[in-house]
Order: C-alpha cells, then sequence, then structure tokens
C-alpha cells in the first residue's frame, strides 16, 4: 500500500514455486487462478474446486473483501478511516477492523519492545517527499501569489500552497527573493524551498531531509519522536483518539490482514485448498488435492532467479520484509522501514522472512525482526510459540540467521 517512487510490485524476495509432477492430482478438483494489480502490488489468488463457478465466486469475493479492508487501511485515501484518523486526531465509530489492526498493533509493540510501530509515520514523513522528483509544480501564474512573496509575506493561502504537497509551513517561515538567479527561497525550519517563475508557472524546489546535516537531522528526529508511541493511542469499539500532532500508519499490517480476510471469505465458501500471494505476504489453507503442501521460495537478493531456501506450507502462512528493493531516494540512503528508537532506515540485514499461523502475524513479525536484526530478532522469535524465521545478513546475504525449528518447513533445494 505503500506508494514510494512508482514502485508498483512490492514482491519482498518470496515467490511461488508451482511444483509439477509425479504424483497423479485427484481429477474432480481443478486448479483456478486469477491475479491482479491491488495493494500497490500483484495479488495472486489460487483455489482448488470440482465446481468452476463456486471457484470464480470465491475468487471474485475474497478480491472484494480485500478492497474493503484497503478502502479502510488506505492512509494515502483522504475518505480512509485511517486518514480521517490521522487528521482529525480522532475517530468515532470505527469500523470492527480499523479497531482489530490497531489493538493487534499495540499489542505487538510490547511483544517486540517497540519493535513494530505503528505511530512511527511522523518519523517517515521526514524522509519521505510527496515524490522523489522535481519541481512541484504549484499552479499557473498567480500575481497576487508574486505579490505576496514579494513583500516578504507569509499568507494563509502560501501556506496553504506548500500543505497541498504534504509540507507544512511552521516555525516563523520567512520569504526572501534573489535578484540573480530570479528565485525566491521560502524557509521553514530545516526545509528551505526554492520557487521559481518558469513559463509562466511557479514551481518549487527542495533539498530533502537525507541531505541536512547529521546533527540537525538528530535535532528535528528527537522532535518528532515526542509524537511516536503506541502507548498514546487510545482504542475502544466506539472510539479511537491520538495525542496532539500523532498519525497512524497501517502498512505494516493491513496487506497482511487484508490476506485473512480474503483467505476466510475463501473458507467460508466452501474453498478446502488455497493461496493468496500479496506481494510476498502469502497465505495458505490446506494442502494442493494430492496431499502435496504448497511450495514458496525465498529469493537471493543477490540474484532474482536463484532461491536460497524453499519452504512447505500446509494452513501456514509466511512474509518477508527488506529495504533493498525499496527506499526513499534514489541512492538509496535511506529505506523505507526505521528504527522507531532512532528514526532512521535500518541497516542490520538484508532481510528477514516470518513462518506463522496467519499472514497478520507474520507481516508484522517481519517488520520487527527487521528492525531487531539477526541476533535480537531471532531471539525474539524463539521466545514465541509457533513462529519461525529466517533472516539474512546485511553485509552477505548469503550469511543466514535460523531460529530453532524452522527446519520442521525447510524443503532441501
Amino acid at each position: 500500500m505503500l506508494k514510494i517512487a512508482n514502485i508498483i510490485g512490492l514482491c519482498f524476495f518470496i515467490i511461488v514455486v508451482c511444483i509439477a509432477g509425479c504424483i497423479q492430482f485427484d481429477e474432480s478438483e481443478e486448479r483456478y487462478e486469477d491475479t491482479r494489480d491491488k495493494m500497490d502490488t500483484f495479488v495472486s489468488i489460487i483455489v482448488y474446486s470440482s465446481d468452476e463457478t463456486k471457484a470464480n465466486e470465491a475468487i471474485e469475493a475474497a478480491y472484494k473483501r480485500i478492497d474493503e479492508i484497503v478502502d479502510l487501511a488506505n492512509r494515502f485515501n483522504e475518505s480512509s478511516e485511517i486518514s480521517q484518523l490521522n487528521s482529525n486526531g480522532i475517530l468515532k465509530n470505527p469500523s470492527p477492523e480499523i479497531v482489530d489492526m490497531i489493538e493487534t498493533s499495540v499489542m505487538y509493540n510490547s511483544i517486540t519492545n517497540g519493535a513494530f510501530d505503528i505511530t512511527i509515520l511522523p518519523l517517515l514523513d521526514l524522509w519521505s517527499p510527496s515524490s522523489s522528483f522535481s519541481p512541484y509544480y504549484l499552479f499557473n501564474m498567480s500575481p497576487l501569489f508574486i505579490d505576496n512573496l514579494n513583500s516578504e509575506n507569509i499568507t494563509d493561502d502560501i501556506k496553504l500552497v506548500f500543505s497541498v504537497h504534504d509540507y507544512t509551513l511552521n516555525e516563523t517561515p520567512t520569504v526572501s527573493y534573489d535578484n540573480v538567479s530570479m528565485q525566491w527561497t521560502v524557509k521553514s525550519g530545516w526545509l528551505d524551498f526554492v520557487v521559481k517563475n518558469e513559463s509562466d508557472v511557479l514551481n518549487v524546489y527542495t533539498d530533502f531531509f537525507w541531505n541536512v546535516n547529521y546533527s540537525k537531522q538528530e535535532e528535528y528526529i528527537n522532535t518528532t519522536k515526542n509524537y511516536v508511541g503506541s502507548e498514546k493511542i487510545t482504542v475502544s469499539d466506539d472510539e479511537i483518539l491520538l495525542e496532539n500532532g500523532m498519525s497512524l500508519t497501517l502498512d505494516g499490517i493491513a496487506k497482511g490482514f487484508a490476506v485473512d480476510e480474503a483467505l476466510k471469505i475463501l473458507k467460508d465458501m466452501g474453498i478446502k485448498s488455497a493461496l493468496i500471494n500479496a506481494g510476498g505476504d502469502i497465505a495458505t489453507y490446506g494442502t494442493k488435492p494430492d496431499g502435496v503442501n504448497w511450495v514458496t521460495g525465498l529469493r537471493n537478493p543477490d540474484d532474482a532467479n536463484e532461491s536460497i531456501m524453499e519452504f512447505g506450507l500446509s494452513g501456514e502462512a509466511i512474509a518477508t520484509s527488506g529495504n533493498y528493493e525499496r527506499y526513499f531516494n534514489e541512492s538509496a540512503k535511506v529505506g523505507h522501514i526505521m528504527d522507531p528508537t532512532s528514526g532512521r532506515s535500518v541497516t542490520l540485514c538484508s532481510s528477514s522472512t516470518i513462518i506463522a499461523d496467519n499472514c497478520t502475524v507474520a507481516d508484522i513479525l517481519a517488520t520487527a525482526v527487521f528492525v531487531l536484526g539477526p541476533v535480537d530478532g531471532v531471539n525474539l522469535v524463539d521466545s514465541l510459540p509457533d513462529i519461525e524465521t529466517i533472516v539474512l545478513g546485511y553485509d552477505d546475504p548469503q550469511n543466514l540467521f535460523y531460529s530453532s525449528n524452522l527446519t520442521d518447513f525447510k524443503i532441501q533445494v
């Protein structure tokens, strides 16, 4: 769901391996499959059924359920419940799904000792520009706007224009004009906006947060951390309340939650054998009709065509988190997974993969283990029942770290 630099496929290093083969299938159970573009990735649903109409209806209903979750949890959609909560700081009569996701997130914030935190959005916003490209188009030439800039006044209209681009002018912003470069500079705290009149169109340019010197970054990170902390969320069936300045992202749970909800639909409609793959967040139900497990492969980050390891699943879920495919900037200095404690990108491992009883937990813990790193992450997983992990080293992805019972799922390649 997170939109960064037009990334479409969030495959997160897990691929489904289809095994053809030597074992005779039950001819009454046929395979039906559909793949659609959803949640900024490709979602595939595979079911086995003896009834084609029933199979197709179940797949359609499962996709509809995914859309329902996305409509609630997509923070980029202004009409979603999570966007309303972030905008207003309060959400009356929240949907049961939003309550469930937030309560589960708060619980796992405690379990992971803060490594998983849905209140991290203000820190992410420090590093994430509204676009990775510049200039940002403002609007057609406006004499009144230019008059305000020339008079060095920061009016409400000017503030509104910049807020449209996800930047809020604060801390007594100032404006100045450079006759040589023929441009205005609007200063707001650590950020400078350069406004240029180009072909009677005003465009704005800015340096991003990762170009700010380290000590200044630390100052703003520490200030922003005042708005981070899952313990500051008040949640009930009737109301969700955030402290002033807080905002939430469900990006670390919503995809796994949507997969689980879609799988419930398949079960309720009588499907006995199914797999859902949402860009690497995978949930399975039962085995294939011939009794063979579903097989998934952990991709080698150094070679997209190679699997480091394969796993056999029959009712479990698997999810992977990593920073090396998605970044806030093209030079890959700042990844999208951040440590809530440091407010900076995590560089302790290349990826972390979780096998769990459901995709929601797998999704959450994949992020948490990635933040904690190989040693602390594996120790956390070993303390939890029915959870397994494999973590790839940061400098050497071939350096693997395992939880104690991962071999229960491992298939010899």
